[in-house]
């Protein structure tokens, strides 16, 4: 899935980065910004603690109509993998393999092995749409803020490590698998996105935003989004 969003992402960008250098303007009412970056992201909030930052893809296409020569409004579609990283402890059982119901078994300390630090990973997939207000400065700088909705296309909870929790409803036997959590999330996300960009004389512009969550990804926990981006693009205006 990830692999096959990145491919579309790069096309996408290559084709609106081909079609636009045609019809290049000197003075452009209307920029197209192709981009892609990475993403620092966490879950904060409720139960924020237990989280750490993790590196992710980010990419997309950016319009904005310049107002004047100081101010212009954007929007953009932008495919982001979000989401955490966060560490736990688990012990494994001496008799792991022949033990088939653990209900009727009182477990003991020589039932365990010493335990091991595994990892575990939240992995998000958004469609977001950021609607931007720009305020160009002087030498290519300009200031951004807005309003962010996503929708969550993905939702993936990746366990590196064994469980010994019972569960009728999935089999958690497997190391470094990957559970379908999207039930248990909601669909809409919505953020503040505040940026700082540059351009420079060829067109090129880097843009570093913080995307301040402000909607619960989960249903059932008070925990948000929160995303550091750094994008590069191509600036054309037509």
């Amino acid at each position: 899935m990830k692999k096959t969003m990145k491919r579309i992402i790069t096309c996408c960008l290559a084709a609106a980065f081909s079609i636009a250098s045609f019809a290049q303007s000197d003075n452009p009412r209307i920029t197209l910004r192709p981009h892609m970056g990475v993403n620092l992201s966490d879950l904060a909030g409720e139960s924020g603690s237990l989280y750490h930052h993790k590196t992710n893809f980010t990419g997309g296409l950016e319009m904005e109509y310049h107002l004047n020569d100081r101010f212009g409004l954007s929007v953009a579609l932008d495919y982001s993998m979000q989401g955490a990283k966060a560490q736990s402890v688990y012990y494994t059982l001496t008799d792991y393999e022949n033990i088939k119901d653990w209900g009727g078994k009182t477990l003991t300390p020589t039932d365990f092995v010493p335990y091991n630090v595994y990892d575990q990973y939240i992995n998000l997939e958004y469609f977001n749409l950021p609607v931007m207000a720009n305020l160009h400065l002087a030498d290519g700088l300009a200031l951004r803020a807005g309003l962010q909705a996503g929708l969550l296309i993905s939702a993936k909870h990746k366990y590196d490590g064994p469980h010994i929790v019972k569960s009728t409803e999935k089999n958690y036997d497997n190391l470094g698998s990957y559970y379908n959590i999207q039930d248990n999330c909601n669909r809409l996300d919505l953020a503040v996105p505040v940026a700082i960009a540059y351009e420079f004389s060829n067109g090129v512009s880097f843009d570093l935003r913080y995307n301040i969550g402000l909607s619960h990804v989960f249903k059932n926990i008070g925990t948000r989004n929160n995303v550091f981006m750094l994008t590069l693009g191509y600036n054309i205006g037509i």
